[in-house]
């Protein structure tokens, strides 16, 4: 059965499957998809990377002891967000999903948010 909308621009096509073929999609697949929804997007991922580095930055700033909550958090943040990566059923078909530049952009955000943290620590120059 062929299904076509004249102001649609694509064509959906249905056929019955005989009772001796199995399904083409699969529980696991199903899973995986819901399990990629709750993944942060990677804008979620650089704004907090972001939001948590720059408060980082500032705490450092002011008082240099508060690098180290500063540094639990994005680590927490970090573990909470993109901790699924490392399950080993899950993880490899995340990746797969959502392709190896997202795990790259993920990663970097963390690497972005230490390194303003730790940036805080710099001595403030003296005129």
């Amino acid at each position: 059965m062929t299904l076509a909308n004249p102001h649609a621009k694509c064509v959906i096509q249905i056929r019955s499957l005989p009772v001796s073929e199995p399904p083409r999609y699969t529980v696991g697949m199903f899973l995986i998809l819901q399990i990629l929804g709750r993944e942060p997007s990677l804008r979620a991922i650089w704004g907090g990377a972001i939001l948590l580095g720059l408060a980082g930055f500032f705490a450092a700033r002011f008082w240099r002891w508060l690098v180290v909550p500063a540094l639990a958090l994005v680590a927490f943040a970090a573990w909470t967000h993109l901790g699924a990566l490392l399950d080993p059923r899950v993880g490899p078909a995340i990746i797969e999903a959502a392709g190896e530049w997202y795990v790259a952009q993920a990663g970097a955000a963390v690497a972005l948010a230490v390194i303003l943290c730790v940036l805080g620590l710099v001595p403030k120059r003296t005129a």
